[in-house]
């Protein structure tokens, strides 16, 4: 049924442009990007004197109750984890006088997505180690509050120099008992499918129940894309959801025959992340123990990401990363 509200607004009302103030406040500054979801601009918040990303429900999406909902739960989700330095930061949200337009105002987070620096080649194995232990910290906290991402993709973080942020919780879902399946199929649409095609657990393009390993599985697919520089192979989207949910997606491996630079024990992690078998895959604090572990051991020399690539597979086991410890680790 329509209301009044839902009865004034145009149909596809127009996005802001720049030096544009939207509810006598954000100051548009420019574009930052765009999603399935929302438009994110550069504004400068009046009432907090600095500049922040402001997010915007994609125009289509006004007046549609589910998708209004769904975007408006991003600011829940942001704000149970608590702060993390490579989770962005959701500061708050509402609407705006305008049409009644959904927003949230995030932290502004410097770089470039990682996807956009992975097109020059792979990192090397120090840097794509720090970086991932960075990220894999991030869903850890996330973990910790109940949150599963359902989005971890190198488009959904942010690098600059060496620091990455994980963003976009748009398609985040709640740690949920079997019983919870349907509520949260409602807020995606029956039938829809939280996520990017290439990163989903078969489990998460099946459309069950949010859990953590759905992370773990998306975590390892961008592990692989980080070493090898190789981007999974793009297909149409339900095909390919179709091929995963019947289990005829092979996972990605990295052949350290062909990849030397990689250590062995990065690939055994990209294996254990990607195990077809949800319940046999690590936790996200298994993993960033196994990375903390690697990279007390990593040559410091190659640290410059400008640097030599070490002989990455020569002393170093598996066994060996698994038994260090390593103090003073950030979360």
């Amino acid at each position: 049924m329509m209301t009044a509200s839902t009865a004034r607004r145009p149909r596809h009302p127009r996005l802001p442009v720049v030096e544009e103030v939207l509810g006598g406040r954000f100051e548009v500054l420019g574009m930052l990007g765009e999603g399935g979801m929302g438009h994110v601009f550069r504004v400068l918040d009046r009432q907090r004197g600095r500049e922040v990303a402001l997010k915007l429900l994609t125009p289509r999406y006004l007046g549609r109750p589910e998708r209004e909902a769904r975007f408006l739960r991003e600011l829940e989700f942001g704000t149970r984890a608590e702060h993390h330095r490579h989770l962005v930061e959701v500061l708050e949200g509402g609407r705006l006088d305008r049409h009644d337009w959904p927003f949230l105002v995030m932290e502004r987070v410097p770089g470039r997505d990682l996807a956009s620096r992975l097109v020059h080649g792979a990192l090397e194995p120090p840097l794509a180690t720090r970086l991932a232990r960075q990220v894999a910290g991030a869903i850890r906290a996330l973990h910790r509050a109940g949150v599963v991402h359902r989005d971890v993709t190198t488009m959904n973080v942010l690098v600059h120099e060496e620091d990455a942020v994980l963003i976009d919780l748009s398609h985040a879902g709640e740690v949920a008992a079997p019983q919870l399946g349907m509520g949260h199929r409602r807020l995606t649409r029956d039938h829809e499918v939280p996520g990017t095609p290439h990163a989903m657990a078969p489990e998460q393009a099946r459309a069950e129940p949010a859990h953590p390993a759905m992370d773990v599985y998306a975590f390892g697919v961008m592990l692989v894309h980080m070493l090898t520089g190789t981007a999974p192979e793009a297909c149409e989207r339900e095909a390919f959801i179709e091929l995963q949910r019947e289990g005829m997606v092979r996972p990605p491996r990295i052949d350290t025959r062909v990849y030397r630079e990689v250590p062995l024990v990065l690939a055994e992690l990209v294996d254990a992340c990607t195990g077809a078998d949800p319940g046999r895959r690590p936790t996200m604090d298994e993993v960033v123990g196994r990375l903390d572990a690697l990279l007390v051991v990593m040559p410091v020399a190659a640290a410059d990401p400008s640097g030599p690539v070490p002989a990455a597979n020569e002393g170093v086991s598996a066994e060996d990363v698994v038994v260090r410890g390593v103090e003073g680790e950030e979360a």
